[in-house]
């Protein structure tokens, strides 16, 4: 309404227009009223790019009514759609409950949920930067100096407690905390920094009035603590006061011993009056005062701040130097939301303490391993410019027992359980990526036949096209695996750019004492040298495999069959003794690769290449379009190996369900990968 008093029309403007507004619904409401009325209600022909801050809080549609939607995810909906050119773009450091939306969704208007279909983008964090991986992660450099254990809360500050829970004392922990506030404030002092903002934050509790009653405690332990130390510091006393001792002691335990913080008791003593003088205890709740660092631009906020749901999210604590952190959370990225004490801490970075319990150390421990498993996947579908939408993405679960995130944001995950060894299963490299990769798969292939040396294809062995070697090693099935590249959409055998591992390659090096050897074959018929339809490989001219029920993703991705399978029913039964196939196919209903794979010869591996032609169906041209002659293979693994079992659970996006929905599909599939 201010914005149309003033006269303004948009229809007359020419440079960009920005609007600010808090995600909220009457102003979403308001905004849209606006438009509608600013063009008539027709659709609005100029660009929009909206941008979400703090995506996965509000915007998500929780609604268990798939009918209904709620307010603000509706509101950012309608603005998106009033738009002809629209684009949205969510930020947050938490983005669990956004690849949850179901990317099939819509209202009745037909307009798409905030699914991000488009892209994932995953910032790196600069090097000044204190993420958890730094405190919480498996290479975390700030651990041990800045974690430290609370052991003594239960009695006086339960983790679960009411509203009208009784505090008359503070915990010996909390007090310890305080002292180390001084201290680090001191310090800093000496490092130049005694103008800059230093905070304190305490969040033990979500109700107002055990804030408060923690409020005053703190407050008259800080005024004993203060008078002792304007009385007594700063001057040479030889029977120092309890106080005094108890501030030296912090200072021997948390700074000269763990690290060198460049400077001494001696030195500290001198400047604790200016430290702890300027040291104000604020209530930042409903009833309490908001954090104004603006008007102690000058000189600088000192403050110890005492609250609840006011600290756990968005709001920067400039200056954070401790964290007293008591608080259960229900789900992980409600647990990395409380972690104001993630940020910058440009010159103080090393006397920054976390006061914080065992079992919280070991949630944000299990998140962290979450957090980064989820952007190794992202990274792996960036470097294949694959996107959301094609590229099914998963979250570890914890075994912890804490939540992804709130069960209303989670509706559409199914709950999956993966399992790296691939004991008794066949996987395959179904999808590729030729235009990039199809050159040098075929000089790999090429160089890897000419180590196997000649035929080795014992009578007894099943093998209907005769190309086949027993008992190569395992070193040259690990070296083929890491130079054969297929597209990150064959999870399995897709080589990670980081390291050149993969989940095959993985699971192979932990069978420490299985798949010492190997069988190899090539799956396809030899050809007549005058057919124009053969391929020379090596010295071999072979017949390639028809494919014609493909799949071209984008520019650069095929899927060789729509139902990411390569090789025919029967396939993993090649390696097989001959007599042990007969038995297999006259006393079983249906036969499938886990049946074979059970009773592999001698317990070895069968690695399979294809050459295969492929064609994919052109829906605008409504033909058959050639994909070319492509190499790619599979590995039908034993059942029966000594391998440590290792079972993580993941809550998984309905595009990994949809891509993963046929890979237990053991029906003969012959008359589904052929026209």
């Amino acid at each position: 309404s201010a914005v149309a008093q003033a006269g303004h029309q948009m229809q007359n403007k020419t440079e960009p227009i920005i609007f600010v507004c808090k995600k909220n619904v009457s102003t979403l409401r308001n905004l849209n009223k606006y438009f509608e009325n600013e063009f008539s209600n027709t659709t609005v022909s100029l660009p929009l790019l909206l941008i979400d801050d703090e995506a996965d809080n509000a915007s998500i549609n929780t609604s268990a009514n798939k009918s209904t939607i709620t307010a603000i995810n509706k509101s950012i909906r309608t603005l998106l759609y009033k738009f002809d050119k629209s684009s949205y773009v969510g930020y947050t450091a938490t983005p669990f409950a956004n690849i949850f939306i179901d990317p099939n969704s819509s209202d009745d208007m037909e307009n798409d949920d905030l699914f991000p279909a488009d892209f994932i983008k995953s910032l790196d964090a600069p090097s000044n930067y204190v993420g958890p991986d730094r405190v919480f992660g498996s290479d975390a450099d700030l651990a041990d100096k800045m974690l430290i254990k609370v052991l003594d809360h239960e009695d006086i500050l339960p983790l679960k407690h009411k509203s009208d829970h009784s505090i008359s004392v503070l915990p010996e922990s909390l007090k310890y905390a305080v002292c180390i506030f001084v201290l680090s404030k001191a310090i800093r002092i000496c490092r130049g920094d005694e103008n800059k903002h230093c905070t304190m934050m305490v969040n033990v509790s979500k109700f107002n009035l055990v804030q408060q009653q923690l409020e005053g405690l703190i407050y008259e332990f800080l005024t004993n603590l203060r008078n002792d130390i304007l009385l007594n510091s700063g001057i040479a006393n030889q029977n120092p006061s309890k106080i005094m001792e108890f501030v030296k002691s912090a200072f021997e335990n948390e700074f000269d011993k763990k690290i060198d913080c460049g400077s001494t008791w001696n030195d500290l003593n001198k400047v604790l009056r200016k430290a702890v003088e300027p040291i104000k205890v604020l209530q930042v709740n409903q009833i309490g005062k908001q954090l104004d660092y603006e008007n102690y631009s000058n000189d600088g906020l000192t403050v110890i701040a005492i609250g609840g749901l006011a600290l756990s999210r968005g709001l920067t604590l400039e200056g954070l130097t401790v964290s007293y952190v008591l608080r259960n959370a229900a789900a992980s990225d409600t647990l990395m939301q409380m972690g104001r004490w993630f940020g910058y801490r440009m010159n103080y970075e090393d006397i920054c303490r976390l006061f914080i319990t065992a079992s919280s150390i070991n949630y944000y421990q299990e998140v962290t391993k979450s957090i980064a498993e989820l952007r190794e996947e992202i990274e792996l579908m960036e470097s294949y410019g694959a996107t959301p939408s094609e590229f099914g993405l998963k979250v570890r679960e914890s075994p912890e027992a804490i939540r992804i995130t709130a069960a209303n944001k989670m509706r559409s995950a199914e709950k999956i359980m993966l399992s790296i060894p691939f004991s008794g299963k066949t996987i395959e490299g179904h999808t590729l990526c030729p235009e990039t990769d199809n050159e040098d798969n075929f000089r790999h292939v090429k160089s890897f036949i000419s180590k196997l040396g000649k035929l080795n294809r014992p009578n007894e062995i099943y093998c209907p096209t005769n190309l086949f070697w027993a008992d190569i090693s395992k070193n040259d099935i690990l070296q083929f695996i890491t130079g054969f590249k297929v597209s990150p959409l064959s999870k399995e055998l897709f080589v990670r750019p980081k390291d050149s591992s993969s989940f095959a390659s993985d699971y192979i090096k932990g069978a420490t004492s299985d798949f010492q050897l190997w069988d190899v074959c090539i799956n396809n018929n030899r050809a007549d040298q005058s057919s124009k339809n053969s391929v020379k490989l090596n010295q071999w001219v072979l017949e390639p495999r028809e494919r014609f029920a493909g799949e071209k993703l984008d520019i650069d991705k095929y899927k060789i069959t729509k139902n990411r399978r390569v090789g025919s029913g029967g396939d993993a039964a090649i390696g097989l003794k001959e007599d042990e196939k007969k038995r297999l196919d006259n006393s079983a209903d249906k036969i499938s690769d886990r049946l074979y794979n059970q009773h592999r010869n001698q317990n070895k591996p069968l690695l399979t290449i294809y050459l295969m032609r492929c064609k994919f169906e052109d829906i605008k041209k409504g033909i058959k379009v050639e994909a070319g002659d492509l190499l790619t293979y599979s590995i039908s693994f034993p059942s029966q190996v000594n391998h440590r079992q290792v079972r993580k659970e993941y809550q998984a996006n309905v595009v990994y369900q949809q891509l993963e929905m046929d890979l237990n599909d053991e029906e003969d599939i012959e008359s589904l990968v052929n026209d």
